[in-house]
């Protein structure tokens, strides 16, 4: 039922007029209906505007989102980027220092990654394999045998003392004294201290005196000393596990052929193996390639024998020069001051100097790739074991 707006009374839905007070009826219902039809069209705008601005919110988290993915995998990009790039950069430092015949050869030369140090009239100097200049490390004390290990140079002093020295600030630090080694003989008042080998681990020296010759091992963490084996002991090359050793074991009868012994020894010097014994004149020029042992003896014959299959084998009836090694199965040699190569499996040479090699500084040093000499100029000649990228310091460089 429907009531009059005026007097309140009852009247019918199709009633025009009050029947109590004559009032004209208005459409109280629709003008209800319309105030719901507008409250329902407000709450869907309402709606619609909410429903509008989430999505624009949405829409706005999500290309945030998307922003950060975008800036996250390019920074990812570029940090990878500079790894790859400081890798190929950084110089590779050495955990194996000098090899044998280098010691050999004077040990006035080493390497490690782009550079190549050597000492020159009492200063250590620097130079890049690829040219470039020259830089002066240090007036070091005379040294020879020198290895580079990370920012270090170690060496041998001619007054019988091991060195190490900081490549950047210039320190020098005496790492073995002679005072320091132990002499029985009481009419002797002095020791050579020879370097072996420098590893990233330790150092190996040989101490010589009238009473024998001992293989010591220093650590370079700590600096404790420990014996490694009595009696004459070189080494000849190291891996990871072991040390290679040249030894000898005793003399035959009044002659000079001696029983010589190539021996594997733990890097601590325990388990000592024999891997190779044989009664000879001498055993010359000696190395170790990709785990075959090459040696000249009987005069001038060049000899290898593999560790694997035990088997001895000619391979040159004539070695032309003592000053020779074998690396990556070439044989280097110098003859007539020129240096040569040739093939293990083969009996063609060829020349890989121009120049000749310094008569005063005879021989050569060689590393990975490179080879380093003094020409009969006085100059240092830095090329690839092909002879080919020739690099040229001029002696005069030294003194500006």
């Amino acid at each position: 039922m429907l009531t009059c707006e005026k007097c309140g009374a009852d009247i019918s839905e199709n009633d025009k007029f009050c029947n109590n007070c004559g009032n004209v009826i208005t459409a109280t219902e629709n003008k209800e209906s319309k105030k719901i039809e507008d409250s329902d069209n407000i709450t869907i705008r309402i709606m619609d505007d909410n429903l509008e601005e989430k999505s624009s919110v949405t829409v706005k988290t999500k290309k945030e989102v998307m922003s950060i993915k975008v800036y996250l995998a390019f920074l990812i990009l570029v940090i990878l980027a500079f790894m790859l790039f400081y890798i190929a950069t950084k110089e590779k430092e050495n955990r194996i220092g000098n090899s044998f015949y280098n010691y050999a050869s004077g040990g006035k030369a080493t390497q490690q990654g782009d550079w190549i140090y050597y000492s020159n009239n009492g200063v250590i100097y620097k130079t890049r394999i690829q040219g470039g200049g020259i830089e002066k490390v240090v007036d070091e004390p005379n040294c020879r045998n020198l290895s580079v290990i990370g920012d270090y140079i170690y060496c041998n002093g001619y007054d019988g003392n091991i060195y190490k020295i900081e490549i950047n600030d210039k320190s020098i630090t005496r790492l073995i004294d002679m005072k320091d080694i132990p002499v029985k003989n009481k009419f002797t008042n002095g020791a050579i201290r020879l370097i072996n080998t420098v590893t990233d681990k330790e150092i190996y020296y040989s101490v010589f005196t009238v009473d024998g010759t001992t293989l010591y091992r220093m650590d370079l963490n700590g600096g404790n000393i420990k014996k490694i084996a009595s009696g004459y002991y070189r080494i000849l090359s190291v891996d990871e596990k072991y040390i290679y050793c040249i030894s000898f074991s005793e003399w035959l009868g009044c002659s000079n052929i001696a029983k010589y012994r190539i021996v594997r020894l733990k890097r601590d010097g325990s388990e000592n193996e024999v891997l190779y014994e044989d009664a000879m004149d001498n055993l010359n020029s000696v190395c170790i390639d990709n785990n075959i042992l090459y040696f000249v003896s009987e005069g001038s014959i060049l000899y290898q024998y593999d560790f694997s299959s035990k088997k001895k084998k000619l391979v040159l009836e004539k070695v032309p020069s003592l000053d020779m090694t074998v690396k990556d199965g070439w044989i280097y040699y110098l003859e007539d001051y020129n240096i040569y190569r040739t093939k293990t499996a083969s009996n063609k040479s060829e020349k890989i100097t121009d120049d000749l090699v310094s008569s005063v500084d005879v021989g050569f040093y060689i590393f990975d790739n490179h080879i380093f000499y003094t020409s009969d100029k006085n100059d240092y000649i830095i090329m690839k074991t092909d002879g080919s990228e020739k690099v040229t310091i001029k002696s005069s460089e030294h003194w500006l």
